[in-house]
């Protein structure tokens, strides 16, 4: 019998981001904020029983992504299966609306939806433990981005304690028409220079947009806005429009800015009319609105 289920894959957008200084392994520890926003990527998947283990990824909308292993929808499906020792074809139709390269986490929360939407539509075989070592192996933000909700996070982006006291935000987010490599901005961030502590965030900052807007913050960003100034410029028209603060998210390119009330429809036409194709609105993402999967 074939199944079928639908998966939302929300966008994550960094409130601050702290590179603490580079690990032994190569790897960076972090501490960040991850807020899931209401950008979303879009799965259908559908399984049915085999002789033989087989997965098709379709890509939908005129985005050019590899198909095979090299895609982490792909990864995150043959590494379930595998794990779980389920013989079965898998079609997978991916609509990507998160731009690419766009530091909004969207390839790494395609795998975190896979993950989710394959496991329960095979009656949930593997635990979260499982789940989580498979989002680790495939990328560091991965795991966090299985929890689908703030979360603080440390590490190398692996460890993370869900935040519930987040205010009613709205966010704009704004992609210039670049990409930026998190590899590249890893490597060329001075780690001496960045904080070699842990900020101290408590609750009355969490809970408080203008405490949130001060605390804004991302290491990276000195890097990618000097390679590429666009993405200054963009943080610079966020405020001129009445954010409360702007910030470039993860390695760039996108920026967002913060708002207490909801943008209207003439705000983001204005943007666009500065050239900018790639103008979004969000709110801070809630499970109980959306929801993990839509049949």
């Amino acid at each position: 019998m074939r199944r079928h289920i639908e998966v939302l894959a929300p966008a994550k957008v960094n409130l601050f981001l702290s590179v603490l200084g580079k690990r032994d392994d190569g790897y960076h520890d972090l501490f960040s904020l991850f807020v899931p926003v209401t950008l979303f990527d879009h799965l259908e998947i559908a399984a049915e029983k085999s002789n033989s283990q087989r997965i098709d990824l379709h890509m939908e909308g005129g985005v050019d992504l590899p198909l095979g292993e090299e895609n982490l929808v792909y990864k995150a499906a043959k590494r379930l299966l595998d794990l779980s020792g389920e013989r079965l074809k898998v079609e997978v139709k991916l609509r990507k609306e998160i731009p690419i390269g766009s530091g909004l986490g969207g390839g790494s929360s395609d795998a975190a939806s896979t993950l989710l939407a394959l496991n329960r539509l095979l009656h949930s075989p593997l635990s979260w433990k499982d789940l989580y070592v498979i989002g680790r192996s495939i990328g560091a933000d991965v795991p966090p981005l299985l929890l689908r909700a703030p979360c603080l996070v440390t590490g190398i982006g692996d460890i993370f304690t869900p935040v519930s006291i987040l205010p009613q935000i709205w966010f704009l987010v704004l992609c210039p028409d670049i990409q930026v490599s998190s590899a590249w901005a890893y490597g060329s961030i001075k780690t001496e220079l960045t904080s070699p502590c842990i900020p101290y965030i408590n609750r009355q900052v969490l809970g408080d947009i203008e405490g949130l807007a001060k605390t804004l913050r991302n290491d990276l960003e000195i890097v990618s806005c000097k390679a590429f100034p666009e993405i200054q410029c963009a943080k610079d028209l966020l405020l001129e429009v009445g954010a409360k603060g702007a910030l470039m998210t993860g390695s760039g390119a996108g920026v967002f800015g913060i708002f207490q009330g909801e943008p209207q429809e003439e705000l983001l036409n204005h943007l666009r009319s500065k050239g900018y194709r790639r103008v979004y609105k969000a709110q801070v993402f809630r499970e109980e609105d959306w929801g993990v999967v839509k049949r």
